[in-house]
């Protein structure tokens, strides 16, 4: 079995600041392992660090302390498996694994790679969540990277506490929260760690928010609204009736929608946010909007790009904040207040219930817990019975 021992090298250049260092015997091979861990003299002693009963330096030597202690850990661990399943290896070995390890268990680099995995598989909603988050959290960090495995759940309330004092909602701390304990537990099954639960303390549920569904009164003077013709505003109505039209798709599946998912009766596509795959008639108003618009650039369907972009992404996000703004103009105008193209979802839901469809249908819209219940309820339905409830919502605002 190879042997561990935490050492320090002093500088030659300063007797007061030393770099910690890991070094590996086994089979009289020695190799070392830099720490990048900076002590001074006073804070060892006997082979260990010493950390100060007071003074500036306190926090930061007892975080070295444990960084040193979860290396040595890790290195254990490699060690313990090279001894079960494989008698034959070297120091060298030891030090390339805890290597790999290293990079490959920072938090920064699974994340982007996780996310960077999902988007490929096609769940990009996933994938995006998990940058957003990669983003969030190293923010929170100051770009300091933190292993997986040494992640604990002062970390974790600290992170929230960072959250609430920038002013973010509930539901968006939980968003991050959330995304973050999925991506933990999935590396912890990869290492085949058990999962100290850090999150336990945390908030990671839904909290109840203000409804955005337009009544049918208001939706209706929406749609009659006259508005100058190839404006801004009359596009940016036009998008929110298409959505509720289209049974209250994302904005952002619309934009992607190509000429493939059109088979000339129905509109089938997979939603980025859960993959799952849906169908949707085209209807007479469907058609009407459509048609007030020039042909998107290939290979779209709906008028959304309109022009080629290097970076299809960054333009969807400029289209979008562009009718949000739009749309908040137009709901100052009718009494409405946070109008958003995610209102179309919600006010779908809720004119459809309203006109007595059934709850299995629409699951009360968007008003369940969780939106992957909606979904389950809505795959097992025939289409025709969506094909109604749509029929229903476009006719009650006419």
């Amino acid at each position: 079995m190879a042997n561990i021992k935490i050492k320090i090298r002093f500088s030659k250049k300063s007797q007061e600041e030393g770099i910690i260092y890991y070094q590996i015997t086994h089979q009289n091979l020695v190799r070392r392992i830099s720490s990048g861990c900076r002590i001074l003299a006073q804070e060892w002693h006997n082979g260990g660090i010493v950390v100060p009963r007071s003074g500036p330096r306190v926090e930061e030597v007892a975080k070295i302390r444990c960084r040193v202690e979860a290396d040595r850990n890790r290195l254990c661990r490699i060690i313990t498996d090279y001894d079960s399943h494989s008698a034959d290896y070297t120091a060298d070995d030891v030090v390339t694994e805890y290597r790999e390890y290293m990079r490959k268990y920072s938090l920064f680099n699974y994340l982007e790679r996780l996310g960077r995995w999902m988007k490929e598989c096609g769940r990009t909603g996933t994938g995006e969540s998990y940058i957003a988050t990669l983003h969030s959290f190293a923010n929170f960090r100051e770009n300091e990277d933190v292993m997986i495995d040494a992640i604990d759940a002062t970390l974790i309330e600290s992170y929230e506490a960072w959250m609430k004092m920038r002013g973010l909602s509930p539901n968006s701390i939980s968003f991050y929260l959330r995304a973050f304990r999925g991506v933990y537990r999935r590396a912890l099954e990869d290492m085949g760690l058990p999962d100290m639960n850090p999150f336990k303390r945390v908030f990671t549920g839904r909290e109840q928010t203000m409804k955005r569904a337009v009544p049918i009164d208001k939706l209706k003077k929406m749609r009659r609204m006259k508005l100058p013709e190839g404006s801004e505003l009359a596009y940016s109505r036009d998008m929110f009736m298409l959505s509720i039209y289209l049974r209250g798709m994302n904005f952002i599946d619309m934009a992607y929608l190509s000429k493939d998912n059109f088979d000339g009766t129905y509109v089938c596509y997979r939603r980025r946010k859960t993959n799952r795959l849906l169908r949707i008639r085209w209807t007479k108003e469907i058609q009407s909007i459509v048609e007030r618009y020039e042909k998107p650039v290939e290979p779209y369907l709906l008028p959304v790009f309109m022009e080629h972009s290097h970076n299809q992404m960054t333009y969807y996000r400029r289209i979008l904040a562009r009718v949000n703004r739009r749309l908040h103009e137009i709901g100052n105008r009718l009494g409405l207040t946070r109008l958003t193209m995610y209102g179309a979802r919600h006010s779908w839901a809720s004119v459809a219930r309203q006109r007595g469809v059934n709850l299995s249908v629409i699951s009360e819209g968007m008003g369940h817990s969780s939106e992957s219940t909606t979904l389950i309820y809505l795959s097992t339905l025939d289409t025709s019975a969506l094909d109604y409830a749509n029929r229903v919502v476009a006719r009650s605002i006419r």
